[in-house]
């Protein structure tokens, strides 16, 4: 068996590399002895001392962290449903949108004896790495209950479906509670925690996700809505690039006029 050997300050730690691999998750794997040195009880260069041995395990469907996982390729579950093509997930960092995303949604389909909350992605949508999306209902746990423990699928709620909208921009390790409504274009911070709607091109930010700002002044917001802009041909919107990449909305109305 493999043995890797890290040295501290002040003690010395030996263990089976293949023990450390299974309790992490990632599998039987017996690379070559490694010999790593520290100074002191570092945890960054602890996390990618492990980053570097285990990367290969990952098994992400992309292989660079400047790489996008564009789920209308990758994503099977019949009860997410994605509008075109260009929505993606920054996935280097675990194993792809479908998997470590979207949690607890079933992969069969919505039935009337058994429903199944929906999850609907617009366009264009950018999903930041390690972000959540909350689904399954209130999940069997009912705090209106004496008890919340799930003893049977007598406590299961449906929270309505999910919704986020073309031109969303979800931040890393931000979580999207059930049945909640991103508007078009709305931003979600790093670690935000939304719990309610989301209007269109707004901010939000905290936890829970409160608005911070808007991104335009509301007459144009309403213009923006107004266009359509996401149910365009795809190949349309991708020509007029250029003025999207700037904050002149009456520049991008009268280019599509």
């Amino acid at each position: 068996m493999t043995t890797t050997k890290i040295s501290f300050a002040y003690s010395a730690l030996y263990f089976p590399i293949k023990f450390n691999v299974c309790l992490l998750g990632f599998g039987n794997f017996s690379p070559t002895r490694i010999l790593c040195s520290f100074k002191s009880y570092n945890n960054a260069a602890f996390f990618w001392y492990f980053v570097s041995v285990m990367d290969p395990l990952i098994n992400s469907p992309v292989k660079h962290w400047c790489e996008f996982e564009f789920i209308s390729k990758t994503v099977k579950n019949p009860n997410i449903h994605i509008k075109g093509n260009y929505s993606y997930y920054s996935a280097y960092w675990d194993q792809g949108f479908e998997r470590c995303v979207v949690r607890y949604l079933h992969d069969k389909p919505s039935t009337v004896e058994k429903p199944i909350d929906q999850l609907y992605i617009g366009n264009f949508v950018c999903f930041g790495a390690e972000c959540v999306i909350m689904m399954g209902g209130n999940q069997l746990h009912r705090p209106d209950w004496i008890s919340s423990f799930p003893f049977d699928t007598r406590s299961f709620l449906p929270a309505g479906d999910t919704v986020i909208a073309d031109g969303c921009w979800i931040g890393s390790r931000a979580m999207i509670m059930q049945g909640v409504r991103l508007g078009e274009g709305a931003v979600v911070a790093t670690g935000a925690v939304v719990t309610q709607d989301v209007p269109p091109y707004a901010v939000v930010g905290g936890i829970p996700a409160k608005v911070i700002k808007y991104r335009f002044s509301e007459s144009d917001i309403e213009k923006l809505l107004s266009l359509k802009l996401y149910d365009l041909d795809e190949k349309q919107i991708l020509k007029m690039r250029e003025e999207l990449q700037k904050d002149d909305i009456n520049s991008l109305v009268a280019f599509l006029k």
